[in-house]
This record gives structure tokens, C-alpha cells and sequence, in this order.
């Protein structure tokens, strides 16, 4: 190569500013590996080698070369792997389904919002009967690379493809900084979105994986991916897992829509909100010591210690565990209920009563049917919103499931010390079950891996190895695992550096949490007075309904109308060509899924979780098949009468409510 020394110093300058200016975490990272190499504090593994025209990593401690000296080979071999068919090195990121007339028809007949399916299934059903056999895709528009080396063949990969969004992933910082020196990041970038996952642990990488997703997401229905021979497989699996976790796949759309109308109802009838200032660690109970309560299959281990001690603690318990409390003469000082679905009711059904719960407070989703909310008094009664933005002073924790809000909230409470009994997050290693035997949502799992031995994932079946909090490891769930990362996310942002935080559950291992094992608890019984705790939670909440709340719902009515005049402007739209149809189609996206927009109105991300199910089908259906202007109207008219709906209907609801 002519000027070898130019060709590696202008593309190590390049990247350099590159990536300082647009990837600025990664800048500091690869500065702090400089520093440690100028300092004598880190000793470099490798070397770059040129010979015979091909640039080579030299592995210092073993001289083996990481291309045998033939790296351009290496390049060209990796390009032409590379193909357009839908059977290898791909992720598929939706729900399978095979729409035929007799279903159609089934859903047709359906209460409009009483099944996801019904806002999807006239499309799906469309698509299917314009659609041949052959799939294969035109265009790769968002692939992933597992291991860089020194990135010659991602050059190669991208004259090939030239993908709209990449997502490189490397482990090893020192040598993704070798290709620094061989492949221009900078040119790559050109007309494309780069993310960069370089020397990230499992939560950086999941946060990346999703920013990543979330960037034009109508490209996600199939990703494509390259990956190194000795690159290690648990990136590429935990990907897998991210894509099974994506919001849209596990909450849909109109459970969303119906639910974010209940806060309405119990803020105009004044039920008292938890504020979002509330602060336990200013309290007479701050040494307190509260214990969290959960249904993994470690509190029915534990049941003996726990009717013995459970005086010690505040307990605060998920639903889902009463009828086990009632059984074993435990009453709980704190309950908490997140899930609004109809089967819902069932937690509060098994229970022979709820007299036990008499004196026990409770703190429960705002989203939750009215039929829940009557089983208690008032007084007992303190709500949260989540997912909503209707009172601007209340507390919004968010996470997927009952048992990772919970933490969150005693997090927000700030007390002092937390004990965490239950929330496993994993399979019992002896008998598979994923929760304890009085549970509903009990099931027995398989105790061998089988999450990644073929393409499909299921989000509650699915079962890989994670690291224990006790034992080595343990299986879990794709579904467990969304709750472990909030829960060691939830950790990160929200706990405070005096709050004592310990895992007594034979389960997950969790970031900054000290495992403990119940026989080394040592705590008297706890002296509070009758009603202190009530006390504390009616000083820390309020009554909501002031004009403010009536302004803020006549603003939702005057955007919901901005909504639907873009709607209908949409749907007016006489479209004759593919690419026409497509960039108003994306357009139509962006606007209707504007991130701040999510942020401030329920109806926005209603829309959003709608479009991000639908439009992955849309758009591959317009990357594997040769379509018409026909196709192209009929979709639209589809896509806009059932966004219609649901501008409608909201609307309606909170018209009603004013």
C-alpha cells in the first residue's frame, strides 16, 4: 500500500474526531486506554502488523495473527456470506401470525379495543393474500456486527449492503482501537446511523441494543448480522432477549388505551395520590427495616423464618401472594398492585377474605378497574400513576411488573434498609418452578438451557443461564430478565448511599444488592404506634382535582384534534409509487411518534405502541414483494381507519370525563 503511514494516520484522525463528537462515551473510554498505555499502567496485548498488502493483529503473548496473515480474505469471504434470504444470521423482531378470512372476520366482530389483533388484523390479513411464497428481502436496512477485529470487513460488508443503521459491537477496547487505524469510521457514517456497543457490560449493551431499536423502527422486522469466529455468542443472545422485551411486543395499544382513562376517574373523585416528594428518611421510621415480599418460588423456602420474623420488618407484599399470607397468619403493613388487566380480580378472588387486610395499607396503579379499587375504603387507598401524566406532583415509578415497582417505590420512599424475599427472577434449580406453589402465575420450566437452540424465543418459556445470588447460576426467563434489569437499573439511578439493600432470595444476583442469608438477620420486633404508618402516607400525599387538572384535559382534547386533522390529511393521500409511499409513510411516522410528544400525552404513546407493532409488517411487506399503487392505498386506508379509531375514542372519553 502506497503512503501506508498517511492511509492509517488520516483514518486514526478521522475517527478520532468522529467519534468525539458524536459517540462522546466512547471517547473517554478510548482516552482512559490511552492514558493507562502512557503510563505504564496497562500493557498493550496486541500489535498491528502490515504484510503482503493485508494489515494483521499480532497477539503479543502467543504470536498468533488473528487473520493468518490474509485479512483481506478474511474481508471478502465475510462480504459474500452475506445474504438476502430469511433463514440465517437473522433476528426476527415481531409476532408471528397468519391472518386468514375466518379469523378476520372473528376479530372484525370484536369490541373494538377488546383485542390487540383487531387494529392489526385487517392489515395483516391484506398483506398476507398480496404476498407470493418468494420473501427474500431487497433491501438489509439495519445489521449488526459481533466482533470488529479491525473492521476491513465491515467496510466490505457496507459496499455490499449499505444498510440505512449499524449496530458494532466489540468487547475487547483494545483491539476495536487497532481499527482505528484500518477502516474509516467517519466515511461510514456518511448517510448512516452508526451505534457503537464497544467494551459495554450487559446493561450498557441493552441500553445501546434499544437505542438502536428504537432508531427507525419500521426497519426492525428482520435484522440481519455478521459475527466474528471468535467472537463470544452472549451479545448475539442477549440481543435476542432485548428484542423479545420490546415494549410494544408485551403492552399493547389498546389494554393502554382503556387503562389510561382510570386515573381520570379516581383523580375526579378525589382518591389521594402518593406525592412525588416523598421522603421516608426524614420520618421517625427511617431505621426502620423494610422487607419486600414476592412471589418467587424462595418465599415458600422461607415460610418458617418468615411467620417467626415478619413482626420485625414493615412488610410490603405484591397481591399476588395473599391467599399465601392469609394461609400462614401473615398480615401484611403495606400491599401493592400494578396490573390492571381483567384477570386482575383473581389476586383478591383466592383469598377466602380480605378482612385480614383491614388495617393494611394500600398502594396501587391508578390504571387499576374500579372493581379492585372498591374492595378497600379510602382511607387505605394510595395511588400512583404510571405510564400517565395527568397530576404533575405525583409519584410515577415505572417498570413491567409488580414485584420490580415495588423495589422502585421503596427506593423513591428512601428508607433506610431494604430486605428483598422473593423476587427471585429465576427458575428453582431442583423443580423448575418459576413461582411459589400457591401462586397463579405458577408454572414448571424445563432446568436445562434452551433459550438459543433454535430462532424462536418465548418470553415466559424460554429459559438461560444468569448468575445467582447464592448459588453460581441459575436459569431465568426472557420475561424474568426484563424485571432484573430494571430492577439493577432502578438500583443505579435511585438508590442512595446510606440505604442498606440485601437479598435474602435463593435467586437472581443483583447489581449493588449484598446477598444475605435470613440466619444471619439479627432485629428486635418493631414498637410502632397503631396508624404511624397511615399517618406518614396521608402527611406524603394528596387530593388532586384543582383547575389545573380540567386545563390539562382540554389541552388533551385540543391535541388530540391536531392529531386528528394530520390523520386525515394522511388518508386524503392518492399514492402511486413504492418510494412515495414509503417516505410519507415514515413522515407520517415521525410525526405522529415525536419523542417529546410520547413524553407529555397518554395518546401519543398509544399511537406509538400502535405503529411500532404495525408498521415493521407494512414495511417488510414492501421489502419482499413487488407492490402497486393499489396495494399502497388499501394499506393506508387500513393504517388511518383504525388510528381513527383510537383518536375517537379517546377523545370521546375525555370529552366525557369534562
Amino acid at each position: 500500500m502506497n503512503n501506508l503511514n498517511d492511509f492509517i494516520t488520516n483514518n486514526f484522525n478521522d475517527n478520532i474526531d468522529y467519534i468525539q463528537s458524536n459517540h462522546s462515551e466512547l471517547f473517554l473510554k478510548l482516552s482512559a486506554l490511552d492514558n493507562a498505555i502512557a503510563n505504564q499502567n496497562y500493557e498493550e496485548k496486541y500489535e498491528l502488523v502490515y504484510e503482503n498488502d493485508n494489515f494483521d493483529v499480532l497477539e503479543k503473548n502467543t504470536n498468533n495473527y488473528l487473520y493468518n496473515k490474509d485479512s483481506s480474505y478474511y474481508s471478502n469471504l465475510s462480504a459474500k456470506s452475506i445474504d438476502y434470504e430469511l433463514n440465517d444470521n437473522l433476528f426476527a423482531s415481531f409476532h408471528k401470525h397468519n391472518i386468514t378470512a375466518q379469523e378476520l372476520l372473528k376479530y372484525e366482530k370484536e369490541d373494538t379495543f377488546n383485542h390487540h389483533m383487531s387494529g392489526y388484523a385487517s392489515i395483516m390479513h391484506y398483506i398476507e393474500i398480496n404476498s407470493s411464497n418468494e420473501k427474500n428481502l431487497k433491501n438489509i436496512d439495519k445489521f449488526i456486527f459481533f466482533g470488529t477485529g479491525l473492521g476491513e470487513h465491515i467496510k466490505e460488508i457496507d459496499i455490499k449492503i449499505n444498510a440505512k443503521v449499524y449496530l458494532i459491537v466489540e468487547d475487547d477496547l483494545e483491539l476495536f482501537r487497532l481499527s482505528l487505524f484500518t477502516i474509516n469510521y467517519k466515511n461510514l457514517s456518511q448517510n448512516k446511523i452508526l451505534f457503537f456497543s464497544i467494551f459495554e457490560d450487559e446493561d450498557e449493551f441493552s441500553s445501546t441494543s434499544s437505542k438502536f431499536l428504537d432508531t427507525l423502527p419500521y426497519y426492525n422486522h428482520y435484522i440481519k448480522y455478521f459475527q466474528m469466529l471468535n467472537f463470544d455468542n452472549n451479545k448475539r443472545n442477549l440481543f435476542h432477549i432485548i428484542i423479545a422485551n420490546q415494549p410494544h411486543l408485551l403492552f399493547f395499544y389498546n389494554a393502554l388505551l382503556t387503562q389510561y382513562m382510570k386515573p381520570i376517574n379516581y383523580i375526579l373523585d378525589n382518591y389521594k395520590f402518593i406525592k412525588n416528594s416523598i421522603d421516608l428518611s426524614h420520618n421517625k421510621i427511617i431505621n426502620k427495616p423494610f422487607l419486600l415480599l414476592a412471589a418467587g418460588p424462595s418465599l415458600q423456602k422461607n415460610t418458617q423464618w418468615l411467620k417467626e420474623n415478619h413482626n420485625k420488618f414493615i412488610t410490603i407484599a405484591i397481591t399476588s401472594i395473599l391467599p399465601y399470607l392469609e394461609k400462614e397468619n401473615i398480615v401484611p403493613d403495606i400491599i401493592t398492585h400494578l396490573d390492571a388487566f381483567d384477570n386482575a380480580n383473581m389476586h383478591f378472588d383466592n383469598p377466602k377474605s380480605l378482612d385480614f387486610l383491614k388495617k393494611t395499607i394500600c398502594i396501587f396503579s391508578a390504571r387499576l378497574p374500579i372493581e379492585i379499587i372498591n374492595r378497600f375504603t379510602k382511607e387505605q387507598l394510595f395511588l400512583f400513576e404510571n405510564g400517565t401524566q395527568y397530576l404533575k406532583n405525583s409519584l410515577k415509578p415505572s417498570a413491567p411488573c409488580v414485584g420490580s415497582i415495588t423495589y422502585q417505590i421503596l427506593l423513591f420512599l428512601k428508607v433506610r434498609n431494604i430486605y428483598l424475599l422473593g423476587l427471585d427472577q429465576t427458575i428453582d434449580s431442583k423443580t423448575g418452578k418459576t413461582h411459589s406453589d400457591s401462586q397463579e402465575y405458577l408454572n414448571v420450566l424445563q432446568t436445562e438451557e434452551n433459550a438459543f437452540s433454535n430462532s424462536t424465543m418465548k418470553f415466559k418459556e424460554s429459559v438461560f443461564y444468569i448468575e445467582g445470588n447464592f448459588e453460581e447460576k441459575l436459569l431465568t426467563t426472557p420475561h424474568f430478565k426484563s424485571a432484573i434489569d430494571i430492577i439493577n437499573i432502578s438500583t443505579k439511578k435511585l438508590k442512595q448511599q446510606d440505604q442498606n439493600i440485601y437479598n435474602l432470595s435463593n435467586g437472581a444476583k443483583f447489581i449493588d444488592i449484598e446477598p444475605l442469608n435470613v440466619s444471619k438477620i439479627n432485629l428486635n420486633d418493631i414498637n410502632m404506634k397503631e396508624n404511624a404508618l397511615l399517618d406518614i402516607f396521608n402527611v406524603n400525599s394528596f387530593y388532586s382535582l384543582d383547575d389545573n387538572v380540567v386545563e390539562g384535559l382540554q389541552n388533551r382534547l385540543d391535541y388530540t384534534l391536531t392529531l386528528k386533522n394530520i390523520i386525515l390529511n394522511q388518508q386524503k393521500i392518492n399514492f402511486k409509487e413504492e418510494l412515495d409511499f414509503k417516505n410519507k409513510l415514515k413522515d407520517f411516522f415521525h410525526i405522529l411518534s415525536n419523542k417529546n410528544d410520547i413524553e407529555a400525552n397518554e395518546i401519543s404513546r398509544v399511537i406509538d405502541t400502535y405503529l411500532k407493532y404495525i408498521y415493521s409488517y407494512i414495511f417488510n411487506f414492501l421489502n419482499t414483494q413487488e407492490t402497486t399503487n393499489e396495494n399502497y392505498n388499501v394499506i393506508n386506508k387500513l393504517l388511518t381507519n383504525h388510528l381513527l379509531k383510537i383518536i375517537n375514542y379517546y377523545y370521546d372519553k375525555i370529552k366525557e370525563k369534562i
